[in-house]
């Protein structure tokens, strides 16, 4: 990646930051929040769809311990998706509040979300959702220029992940010329780049081959033990033996939630 587009995207980074001070200043932060990792009251999500109005999450309250790990399960078209979005900021309720680490994001404007987002949640997508036109390595590096890393301990950081996933003889490649479970393991290894307090996932061992995907589920063990907050939408047996909590979800709505207590 060209050095004068890491100091362009630093430059955002810098603008994003500043238009965020205010809010991290001007008493978002509440006492009764800050145990958690996540405290929803009342979500509400509708989409337009043509002529109808459709409600993906109905009425949610939710809360999340710092360090747990959380499964959401349930059938297709249930809404599992637009409520893991909604927790991770990725999008914002029709109504409802959500603090995330202390921090009430639900009313945030976008630029001061995007950077909460950047420095706070790691997004693991069903499909990659990598940037086409940029290689393995530029594709992790990329969130560490937003968030204002300089070039050389980003490619460092950038090329140590790529290592942990396996992946580091791919360094130059492009998404269309891996595998999908190689893309899989650098869309995680772009997800952990800034190394967020929280790491949300979308079936991120669906569709890989059988040696991909377990190595997945490993992958999910040790941050488990890494006492980051991790929340998956899962079908994954394995991965849902991993769980603190398993969060039964169906038309927008929490069915059940199981803690469980040992794992």
């Amino acid at each position: 990646m060209p050095e004068k587009e890491i100091v362009s995207k630093k430059m955002v980074k810098e603008s994003l930051q500043e238009s965020n001070k205010n809010v991290l200043e001007t008493g978002v932060l509440e006492e009764e929040n800050k145990g958690y990792a996540i405290v929803c009251n009342d979500l509400v999500k509708d989409y337009e769809i043509g002529n109808f109005l459709v409600r993906a999450v109905d009425h949610v309250s939710l809360k999340i311990n710092n360090g747990e790990l959380i499964v959401i399960k349930g059938p297709s078209g249930a809404g599992k998706t637009t409520l893991l979005n909604l927790l991770g900021g990725l999008d914002s309720p029709n109504s409802g509040i959500i603090y995330s680490f202390g921090v009430r994001i639900s009313d945030m404007e976008e630029e001061s979300l995007s950077t909460w987002r950047l420095l706070n949640s790691g997004f693991v997508f069903q499909n990659y959702n990598l940037i086409s036109t940029l290689t393995s390595e530029e594709n992790i590096i990329f969130p560490l220029s937003l968030s204002g890393m300089e070039l050389k301990k980003s490619r460092e950081r950038a090329m140590k992940l790529l290592i942990k996933m396996g992946l580091d003889d791919r360094r130059e490649h492009l998404p269309f010329q891996l595998s999908a479970g190689e893309q899989q393991r650098v869309a995680i290894a772009r997800a952990l780049a800034n190394n967020p307090p929280m790491i949300l996932a979308d079936e991120p061992t669906a569709n890989l081959d059988k040696k991909t995907s377990q190595f997945i589920k490993d992958l999910f063990k040790e941050l488990k033990r890494s006492s980051k907050t991790i929340i998956i939408v899962t079908h994954d047996d394995y991965l849902i033996g991993l769980a603190d909590k398993i969060i039964s979800f169906d038309d927008g709505k929490i069915l059940d939630e199981e803690i469980i207590e040992e794992n």
